[in-house]
């Protein structure tokens, strides 16, 4: 058994706000041979959480959709842990400004009863309408990735 290591150094990461970012996995760049059972954790380097609207699993994901008025650059360290042992690296995170012009006042408030929804725990508001498709749809279509989603989510 062995303490995780850094196979490669984690590149530098640009999005945009209210994008989507990843999954990016933190696995292809921080591994241990002999016990794939790492766990991740990632934070600010300040020791601050990461910018809203972004999270990192436990499993090594790191993903979301920054938050209106997060744009800036972060230095996150991403934390690596198994029985073994533990490892820090770090990586710029850079949120630039959203490319979206002329967002509606319907557009706000989806945004804004999603992100209550996620940070709550809720059910997500219906999208159908704005999809402009059944809501079975859209069910199938999360159900198909479901992987890319927490476990507890």
């Amino acid at each position: 058994m062995e303490a995780p290591i850094l196979a490669h150094d984690i590149p530098a990461q640009v999005v945009n706000e209210r994008a989507a970012f990843g999954p990016f996995d933190l696995k292809d760049f921080i591994t241990s041979e002999f016990d794939p059972a790492i766990r991740f954790t990632a934070e600010l380097k300040n020791g601050e959480a990461l910018p809203k609207g972004m999270i990192c699993t436990s499993d090594g994901l790191l993903t979301g959709i920054p938050a209106k008025d997060t744009k800036g650059n972060y230095q996150v360290v991403v934390t690596a842990e198994n029985a073994n042992g533990m490892i820090k690296a770090e990586f710029l995170l850079t949120i630039k400004p959203s490319l979206a012009t002329g967002t509606t006042d319907y557009m706000d408030q989806l945004k804004a009863q999603i992100w209550e929804a996620v940070d709550q725990r809720l059910p997500i508001p219906d999208l159908s309408e704005l999809y402009e498709t059944e809501t079975k749809y859209l069910k199938r279509a999360v159900k198909a990735k479901i992987k890319r989603y927490p476990s507890d989510f």
